[in-house]
């Protein structure tokens, strides 16, 4: 993978993850609005969009879009199972998807993402091994 963008169906980016060095900060803002209004554009639940050598895929769930991009040679269902798991996984530690969970447990979201994805690729699946090290960071907390 190459990046992952979630964003609303305003067209606002929520959060976003780039697993390469390329491009400037200015460049990457730039490109997550476009792929994000690409996506919207396409007016579907769920779909594969091709963007600058780049497959989007993509997929609404309640108000936010979460779209993941790849090269063109990747497995699109494989990384729709990876977004559908990370959803899963989000709605398992805070009991549903919002837009709420993305501005106020941004730190919380991003350390999901980064327990499953590594440097782009998959590292782990199972949602209870992701959810761990939250798990043991909300228990010291108490």
């Amino acid at each position: 993978m190459k990046f992952i963008v979630v964003g609303n169906r305003m067209g606002c980016v929520r959060m976003c993850r780039f697993f390469s060095n390329e491009g400037s900060v200015k460049a990457r803002a730039i490109k997550e609005q476009e792929v994000i209004r690409l996506c919207l554009k396409d007016q579907k639940q769920e779909g594969i969009v091709e963007y600058q050598n780049t497959m989007l895929i993509y997929r609404f769930y309640t108000n936010l879009i979460f779209i993941a991009g790849t090269s063109l040679d990747e497995n699109e269902l494989a990384v729709m199972e990876v977004l559908q798991n990370f959803v899963e996984t989000i709605i398992k530690h805070f009991e549903q998807v919002s837009e709420q969970d993305f501005v106020y447990n941004m730190d919380k979201v991003h350390m999901i993402l980064d327990e499953m994805v590594v440097s782009g690729n998959i590292a782990e699946t199972n949602k209870s091994r992701v959810l761990l090290p939250l798990q043991l960071m909300d228990a010291t907390r108490r």
